[in-house]
Parts: structure tokens; sequence; C-alpha cells
């Protein structure tokens, strides 16, 4: 009977906690994007950059914790294994990461420019744009924002 009596207050509670957001914006009619970008592959690029600081250190811990085990063991064959064996398995670990982590940089690199008619391979293209009859090039934008720059604005190949 206690253990139902918990499990309904958790319930109410997680209820009342996700809905008290959605009161407050209620209020203020204004919901900003939390986020610090609204680009997907540079939010995924992000998060795999945070994931992969978490697993460098897991692995460190690991390679501390094996060679730890390794240097107390005194001797004993099944404690320099062990060690041993955490100390390889975290080296294939982090192989396996960063391995993961290039293909998923070369899949999001291919969808976000591969799909791009206007950007042949081998060519570089930017931002032009021509303003008071002067034109310039915007480098740091890509083509979506360049869409939307002040003042005639194209997608181009570069020459400078």
């Amino acid at each position: 009977m206690k253990n139902k009596k918990n499990i309904i207050f958790l319930l109410i509670f997680a209820t009342l906690l996700t809905l008290i957001p959605s009161f407050i914006f209620a209020q203020t009619g204004k919901i900003t994007n939390p986020l610090p970008t609204a680009d997907v592959p540079t939010l995924i690029g992000q998060i795999i950059r945070a994931v992969l600081g978490v697993v460098g250190s897991i692995a460190l811990l690991m390679f501390l914790y094996g060679g730890f085990m390794w240097l107390t063991s005194a001797g004993n064959e099944q404690k320099i294994t062990k060690g041993k064996n955490i100390i390889v398995w975290a080296i294939i670990g982090l192989a396996v990461i960063f391995l993961s982590y290039a293909l998923v940089g070369f899949v999001i690199n291919s969808i976000s420019q591969g799909g791009n008619p206007q950007e042949p391979q081998g060519n570089t293209y930017k931002c032009k744009c021509s303003l008071d009859g002067t034109t310039y090039w915007k480098m740091d934008l890509n083509e979506n924002a360049c869409k939307t720059a002040t003042g005639n604005c194209s997608w181009a190949p570069y020459t400078p």
C-alpha cells in the first residue's frame, strides 16, 4: 500500500514538474530557442563533442584503474590479467568511439554539402553581395544565410 502511495505521489510530482514551464510560457506568450544554434548539423556536432569529452574522461579513469590494478597486483596473475584487460578494452573502446565520430562527421558533411547542386566538388562557393555598387564577399555565411543577408547576395564561386 505504501509503495502505491509513493508511486502516485511521484507521478503527480512529475506531472506538475512538466506542466509548470508550460504555465510560465503561456503567461509570457514567447518561447525562445534555448539552444545555442538552430542549425541541426552544428547542434549534432556540439552534442557529439560533449559526449566525446565524457567518454574521454571515462577512458582516462579506466586507464588509471587498469594501471592501478596492474601495479597493486603483487605478482598475482589474475590481477595482472584483469588490469591488462581493462587497459586493452579501454583502448578498443576509444578506437570505436573515434571511428564512429569520423563516420558521423563524414555522413553529416556528405548530407550538408553533398545535397547542394550549386556546389560541385573542387569549387569553393561563398556568399557574394553587392551593396551601393560595391561587391564584397561574406566568408562566414552558408547558403541559407546568404539568401537572407543584407544587400543583393547570392551563392557564387569564390574569386578573390
